[in-house]
């Protein structure tokens, strides 16, 4: 092993298979943009979109313009909408780029069709329930008529945002798309028809089928994560494309009295074997998680003792009779969902699969076999 002895495996086949189910559930009518923001998760972005792009993915959707020009620059030439915020001084970079910018405000408008040479295609956003960024039902309509009388203005598409597709109860789901579709019916009365319009995330694409319209946005199912147990679990098959690993570093005896790690938080009762682990909350594991995780080394489940450090923790195998110093460990995936993580800290699956930092190698496995080693640190 070249990399450090703490990394994720990212398997690229298990990513294209969701990807294809997806594709299945939904329809060969209706476009999938895959969600590759936030480094596609924390699944890394490039090798990600490289896998969806050579699978046929038509277009890509991110947060930044950033994570767009990054794809740019590592050979992705399919549409890719930046979803979220784009600066009025960064228009330039997205122009030169071309990435597709999404509009809520008539003045970022204006200032694009100011600077473009030539058509720059938009979609534009409503804002029917989530209160973040997007155009309010009442001023919609003539805001999105003025920006469609724009010089070097393309509506290419239109959307909006679920707030809780997530949830059992799709009451407030439903009258956002009622929002939505009133809005398109009073834009085509004007006489704008609008190409792309769609809504879908992920708990939309699972469970509201009336929300699919042309194009749909998967991103946590896109790495075999559900977004709640609340969603029909069983309509699309999805398998975890994310697990993290670690290796025994040191193995040891302490006797009572005797405590790890800092703050004393556990002191030993009784003669304990216990193994300190090289990773750490700079790796993204948690300071939460002290005194409340568990591991799994071949096949068995130990608990985490004391407090998580930045660079290690340590685990209690009192009674093991095998383990040794370089034996495999699984932080999260084999034998041990990340929602289980989630769940000691307090937060969800989107949170934790975001959490790796920089410092830690992704392996990419494609058809059974390392396809590639990405070590930032180092390269």
């Amino acid at each position: 092993m070249e990399y450090r002895p703490t990394w994720c495996e990212i398997n690229l086949d298990n990513l294209i298979e969701n990807y294809c189910n997806i594709q299945r559930h939904v329809g060969k009518d209706v476009t999938v943009m895959p969600i590759v923001k936030a480094d596609s998760y924390g699944h890394g972005a490039v090798e990600c979109a490289r896998a969806l792009y050579e699978e046929g993915s038509k277009c890509f959707g991110v947060a930044v313009d950033d994570e767009g020009i990054q794809l740019r620059k590592n050979g992705i030439e399919a549409p890719i909408l930046i979803m979220g915020y784009t600066p009025k001084d960064h228009i330039d970079k997205i122009i030169k780029w071309g990435l597709t910018p999404t509009v809520y405000q008539v003045d970022f408008a204006r200032e694009l069709s100011k600077r473009a040479s030539k058509a720059v295609k938009i979609h534009v956003k409503l804002d029917t329930g989530m209160g973040r960024l997007g155009f309010r039902k009442e001023e919609s309509i003539s805001a999105i008529m003025e920006i469609a009388g724009m010089k070097n203005i393309e509506i290419e598409g239109i959307f909006s945002h679920f707030a809780v597709s997530d949830q059992r109860d799709k009451t407030y789901s439903y009258r956002q798309l009622r929002i939505f579709e009133e809005t398109i019916l009073d834009l085509e009365k004007m006489g704008l028809n609008i190409p792309i319009k769609h809504m879908a995330n992920s708990g939309g694409i699972i469970d509201i089928k009336e929300s699919h319209y042309d194009m749909v946005r998967p991103g946590i199912m896109l790495y075999g994560l559900m977004p709640s147990e609340e969603v029909g679990r069983d309509s699309v098959k999805l398998k975890p494309v994310k697990a993290f690993f670690t290796r025994i570093a040191h193995i040891k005896y302490i006797y009572p009295g005797e405590s790890v790690s800092y703050g004393r938080t556990y002191i030993a009762k009784k003669k304990m074997l216990v193994a300190t682990l090289p990773v750490g909350y700079a790796d993204g594991y948690s300071r939460l998680l002290s005194n409340k995780a568990q591991v799994v080394i071949k096949g068995k489940r130990y608990p985490v003792i004391g407090t998580v450090c930045m660079d290690q923790i340590i685990v209690d195998i009192t009674g093991s009779k095998d383990l040794a110093v370089g034996d495999k460990v699984v932080l999260y995936g084999e034998g041990l969902p990340i929602e289980e993580i989630a769940e000691h800290m307090g937060t969800i699956n989107y949170e934790i699969s975001c959490m790796t930092k920089e410092r830690v190698p992704k392996v990419y496995i494609k058809e059974g076999v390392v396809h590639k080693v990405v070590n930032p640190i180092v390269e």
